[in-house]
């Protein structure tokens, strides 16, 4: 599968608001993602970053992308839309992230899926067959308000279980924010008037 592929079905994450607010959990203390391990021997690397616009208003995103032969790793930080965290549960994000994948290519099948928590935040990960069942794609959704983690492999069955991508996908963890992040400075005041528009 090409890496455009790939990056276009990481895409179809982004799901509609709903009508009814849900009752939101108690929020988990504040804390940041720890930085990804890709594999060394994953020398082939791209980033890339944006803006999307979905049905919610325009979201930025982030992407890593480290390949070794005809195994893809991926690594999105979409920033969800507030309205839909404001229309939305976490369920609902992750139950709808599924049903986007399944709508955006009739050859994916849905092969398994698992909750977990981690350190208070919620997840899903998935395994799709794509191709006829010649490959695999994990993706693992990753919620911290107000942002959504994608960890993504593409590859052939066995491929998932090479020690490198298990510890890929292990690597999903957060971490106190640094003293600059937790505590950000307060902006001067403004001494002078904005300048004037013509």
């Amino acid at each position: 599968m090409s890496r455009v592929v790939i990056l276009a079905l990481v895409v179809c994450a982004s799901g509609r608001a709903g009508d009814t607010p849900p009752a939101s959990p108690a929020p988990p203390p504040a804390r940041v993602l720890a930085a990804p391990e890709f594999p060394d021997e994953y020398t082939e690397r791209y980033s890339k970053e944006g803006k999307l616009m979905t049905d919610a208003g325009e979201a930025e995103y982030q992407d890593m992308l480290a390949v070794h032969g005809n195994v893809n790793l991926t690594l999105r930080r979409f920033r969800v839309p507030a309205k839909v965290w404001e229309l939305k549960s976490t369920k609902q994000m992750l139950d709808d992230a599924k049903q986007n994948m399944l709508a955006g290519d009739p050859t994916m099948k849905l092969r398994s899926e698992r909750d977990f928590v981690i350190d208070g935040f919620p997840g899903r990960s998935f395994v799709f067959t794509i191709e006829e069942g010649k490959s695999l794609f994990r993706m693992d959704y990753f919620l911290m308000k107000p942002d959504l983690f994608i960890y993504g492999c593409v590859g052939e069955p066995a491929d998932l279980e090479r020690p490198e991508v298990r510890a890929f996908f292990a690597s999903i963890k957060t971490m106190e924010p640094p003293p600059e992040e937790a505590n950000p400075p307060a902006e001067p005041a403004s001494t002078s008037a904005p300048p004037a528009h013509p």
